[in-house]
Order: C-alpha cells, then structure tokens, then sequence
C-alpha cells in the first residue's frame, strides 16, 4: 500500500495517465499508438500504447479526476467545433459564456 497522491490515504494505487487519455488521440497513430510525450534523445523512439502512467492515484480519486477529465474533454471538442460559448469582447479579451 502507498499514499494517494490526491487523497494522502494509504490505499493501492491504480495507473494513473499522467497526461488525460484524450490528449494523446491527436498523435496516435492506426494503432493508437504514440510517441512519448516531453522524450527526446538520439536513439529510436518507443511507442506508447496508452499513454504515460504511473501509480499516482487510489480508485475512489481516479474515478474523481477522470470525471473532471471527461468534462475538460468535452469541453475541448466543443471549442474546437467553433462553440458559441466562447467569444471574444471588443478589446480582444476572450470571454467564455454559458448556456443554460
């Protein structure tokens, strides 16, 4: 058993994605495979199946952030679909609204 890096109780931790499983789907491959985020060196590169993990977090906290996770991810999708809840006001601030 080890600390939950959310929580701090004692607890298995599961594989946690240090970087949200969606971000990755932009440079995947066919097989959904990616090359390591932030690795750089001379040698060949390994491929990532799913992602950067390591146990971070308990099950009761990675059901928690994956929520927040799969809200950020809507989110994302829904700028990048041209939302109208994202608008720019006359000095060039970006405003973001919301529709109720």
């Amino acid at each position: 058993m080890q600390k939950c890096s959310m929580c701090l109780k004692e607890a298995q931790l599961m594989q946690s994605h240090l970087i949200p499983k969606f971000a990755y789907k932009a440079v995947q491959d066919g097989k959904k495979r990616s090359l390591p985020i932030g690795e750089y060196s001379n040698e060949a590169a390994t491929f990532v199946q799913s992602g950067i993990r390591t146990p971070l977090l308990c099950h009761e906290c990675e059901e928690i952030l994956s929520s927040y996770e799969g809200e950020l991810k809507k989110f994302i999708d829904e700028i990048q679909d041209g939302s109208t809840r994202v608008q720019e006001d006359p000095e060039g601030e970006i405003l973001l609204t919301r529709n109720f």
